[in-house]
């Protein structure tokens, strides 16, 4: 009878140590989940000012990206200034393009 209820308590204990380090464990992913997207609003946000500062609006940013992007992958160097200047001309004669519809072709 003794053992028994000693195999019951070591039992228990076991249960509970092994449900507190669950807990531990989901607070700890938890915490990490909560800090990387901390971090990604942080980036976001960071990302959303960028334009601003560069004098530029959203869409004339994200054709500054796509230079960029095609100048990192072809290893040429293009100066910034220049990228936001040709981002705007591409901007301004993709807008004047897209405000209708070519249901013809």
């Amino acid at each position: 009878m003794k053992f028994n209820l000693v195999f019951i308590l070591i039992n228990s204990l076991t249960s509970i140590a092994v449900i507190s380090m669950d807990d531990k464990f989901v607070q700890n992913v938890l915490d990490d989940v909560a800090n990387q997207l901390m971090e990604l609003l942080k980036k976001l946000r960071t990302e959303q000012q960028s334009f601003e500062e560069m004098g530029i609006d959203y869409e004339e940013k994200a054709f500054y990206d796509i230079l960029v992007a095609v100048a990192e992958k072809y290893r040429f160097t293009f100066p910034d200034d220049k990228n936001v200047e040709l981002a705007k001309a591409i901007h301004e004669k993709i807008k004047d393009k897209s405000k209708y519809a070519d249901w013809a072709n």
